[in-house]
């Protein structure tokens, strides 16, 4: 197992993320956003109609 320098860590953790960033353009980034807020909404609206349905069906 090879011993890295907490030096050696950072610089590869900072070239890493610093690339990253770079390639990352702001309207990709608040299309992520958007599309992840209308995923949430949409998945909770379902999980409250299936709930109202299953509701429904065992009070029968």
């Amino acid at each position: 197992m090879a011993v890295h320098s907490a030096n050696t860590v950072a610089g590869v953790i900072g070239g890493t993320l610093s690339s990253i960033f770079a390639s990352l353009h702001l309207l990709n980034l608040v299309e992520t956003v958007v599309l992840s807020v209308i995923g949430a909404v949409v998945s909770f609206a379902v999980s409250v109609v299936m709930e109202w349905i299953r509701k429904k069906f065992r009070s029968r």
